[in-house]
């Protein structure tokens, strides 16, 4: 009894959590729900799913656990918390409805913008409770489906609400586990508990091949697909590497902080975060966050600061960003033709929104006002750096003059006194000054560290300045430019006095030829430290978006049909090999009365598939096995089982369906 209730709670909590977190998952990737933390989202489903699955193995239980979860939803209810967060989900969903089809938005007086975890959260536990009940009780299935389908049903009504495929996976996989050892489980809890392991691993490849193969709408097209594939074939290990990258937990930098003093040799997955399409070709410096304080060792970015860009009044082309993932900070082409509001260095994204048009430059332009005058923030130094650049600024020829003439000073002396290097060591810990190790000891580094000695040098010859980081875009005029983690970058910003605005300096060498003497900005990418682009060396009338794949051809076909019909191979051998295991046990286990039952029916199912009849004494064995008033003995059981050792044999010196059917059919039921 207690290995069943065990097996039970096991399948409940691993199940109700993989429909619960699929489901919720699904409805927010696909609406672009904020959501501020999708950890502790998954952790709190996880815990609330074992709960769930130790309360209803015992009825008492069960009405203390409804009691107590009544209780906290009417808690949290009273305190507005879980009524506004359904409320803005609602609208966010409306919305979406609205733009497709125009059937009216949701207007709700002091509705306030902002994460939605509370509402995915009690919506996740209500579904962890019913599929939890389902299985512990066990019940059907149909409840449970139906109940993880109702919200994932709408995202179906509209062709661009695609859900994540992680999310997709996890609903999937749990469905199936739900559903195909369900009989099993509502006989024999211990042996669901097994089979649903045993198709835990078939299942999982079956999902990864068809996510993979045959993508949804709105993922990626099938030529993407098909470049995935030939980069796999050209270079496996790379491939690995980076797939590795995305699977293993990874440390993510703060975004209103760069610690430089941990800065490693740079590595950067292929992962596609961005796509950028433009009016206009060539590089477009896309701006996520600037940072205002150096301390010698980190950029910090202070979050209380508040600064309005005004528009530019060059002529201006319309650039699309769509992004991977749904973020609370736009990603901007810095001189654009529309009035920009930063807050903490950031252009803030309260909706998430994955798509957003934006009208841009490519020349700061004149300025239909003026931006306000940065504070002393953008000249602070640390007193040991200034001292120490002040005498590399009197050695910098042509650093005095107007602000453009500085920065071009310190931009070109920034590309001939250090080495690009994307090797560059971290910087010893004895070292009390970021910049000045760079300058003065190590002579090389990327783009952070090129762009934080331009932002010190210039702060040291009087000009504000400020770090900036992002993506850098190689586009083609109306086609989509795919951006990935290798085009993070970083550079300096410096306000020019004479024209009342902030303008990039690219002191990069990487970059000297690509970039023009007055380049947009950009902005900086949250989830890791930016770092430079291997595609930046490449020449801007060959971007990446229009690179071809070559043609491989019945190649590529055949490399793909192997690889699937080999995870198909080894799912069915698995499956195979478990199922026959537990029925091999099952029969250990049995009297000999039943053994003999079984071994004749397995002689019944040999002798039609060889075309012969059972002999008599194995007729009179199964008989006396079934109607005896006592158990057969060992020598008459191993006659049966040698019978069915001998039909084996003349079977395996067979050809042709015969083999196969009993192989993968009879020999599993």
């Amino acid at each position: 009894m207690k290995r069943e209730y065990g097996s039970l709670c096991i399948q409940a909590a691993a199940l109700s959590f993989l429909l619960a977190l699929g489901s919720v998952g699904c409805l927010a990737t696909a609406f672009a729900l904020p959501v501020a933390k999708e950890g502790f989202l998954a952790a709190g489903l996880g815990a609330w799913a074992v709960v769930c699955s130790l309360a209803f193995l015992n009825r008492r239980t069960t009405l203390t656990l409804l009691c107590l979860g009544a209780l906290g939803l009417g808690y949290f209810w009273q305190q507005g918390q879980i009524p506004g967060k359904f409320l803005y989900a609602a609208k966010i969903i409306a919305d979406t409805y609205h733009s497709a089809y125009g059937w009216g938005t949701l207007n709700v007086f002091g509705l306030k913008a902002g994460p939605v975890d509370e509402a995915l959260l009690a919506l996740g536990f209500g579904l962890v409770m019913i599929v939890s009940f389902c299985v512990c009780r066990k019940k059907g299935s149909s409840l449970s489906v139906l109940a993880v389908l109702i919200p994932v049903s709408l995202c179906t009504v509209v062709t661009d609400t695609v859900p994540g495929r992680k999310w997709v996976f996890c609903l999937l996989a749990g469905l199936i586990l739900l559903i195909l050892p369900g009989a099993v489980r509502r006989e024999n809890p211990w042996q669901g508990l097994r089979l649903t392991a045993a198709a835990a691993l078939p299942v999982s490849l079956m999902l990864v091949l068809l996510l993979t193969v045959l993508p949804r709408g709105g993922y990626e097209t099938p030529r993407k697909f098909q470049e995935k594939a030939i980069q796999w074939l050209q270079n496996p290990p790379q491939q690995v590497h980076t797939t590795l990258e995305k699977l293993l937990p990874q440390a993510r930098v703060q975004t209103n902080e760069v610690a430089l003093d941990t800065l490693t040799p740079h590595r950067a997955s292929a992962r596609a975060v961005l796509t950028v399409t433009g009016e206009e070709g060539g590089l477009l410096y896309l701006r996520g966050q600037d940072y205002d304080t150096y301390d010698g060792k980190r950029w910090i970015s202070t979050q209380t600061r508040q600064e309005v860009l005004p528009p530019s009044a060059a002529q201006a082309s319309t650039v699309t960003v769509r992004t991977a993932d749904a973020l609370d900070w736009f990603f901007l082409p810095c001189y654009t033709a529309e009035e920009v509001t930063l807050v903490g260095g950031r252009a803030e994204n309260p909706l998430r929104l994955r798509e957003y048009t934006v009208q841009c430059t490519k020349v700061p332009g004149l300025r239909r006002g003026s931006s306000q005058m940065p504070g002393a923030e953008y000249l602070a130094l640390p007193e040991t750096s200034r001292q120490g650049l002040a005498e590399m600024i009197s050695r910098i020829p042509g650093a005095e003059g107007s602000d453009a003439q500085k920065a071009a000073a310190i931009g070109a002396y920034l590309r001939g006194c250090a080495e690009y290097d994307l090797n560059t060591p971290q910087m010893p810990r004895e070292q009390g000054d970021f910049v000045l190790w760079f300058l003065e000891e190590s002579d090389r580094g990327y783009c952070v560290h090129f762009a934080s000695a331009a932002v010190a040098l210039l702060r040291s010859a009087g000009v504000n300045a400020r770090y900036v980081t992002g993506y850098l875009a190689h586009t083609a005029a109306g086609k989509p430019a795919a951006v990935t983690e290798q085009d993070a970058h970083a550079w300096a910003e410096y306000y020019d006095t004479g024209q009342s605005c902030w303008t990039v300096l690219e002191a990069t060498p990487s970059l000297q030829e690509e970039v023009p003497a007055s380049a947009p900005t950009g902005e900086n990418t949250p989830v890791e430290l930016p770092r430079p682009s291997a595609s930046q060396t490449e020449s801007p009338s060959t971007p990446a978006a229009e690179s071809q794949p070559p043609d491989l051809g019945w190649v590529r076909n055949l490399w793909l049909g192997a690889l699937a019909a080999a995870a198909l191979w080894c799912a069915v051998e698995l499956q195979r090999s478990v199922r026959i295991w537990l029925r091999r046990r099952h029969y250990r286990r049995e009297p000999v009365n039943a053994q003999a039952l079984l071994c004749w029916q397995e002689a019944e199912r040999l002798c039609r598939l060889l075309g012969q009849n059972p002999s008599e004494e194995l007729l009179d064995l199964a008989q006396k096995a079934k109607f005896g008033p006592r158990s057969l003995t060992t020598e008459e059981l191993q006659r049966l089982e040698a019978h069915n050792r001998q039909c084996l044999r003349q079977l395996r010196q067979q050809t042709g369906w015969k083999r196969l059917y009993y192989r993968y059919w009879l020999a599993l039921f």
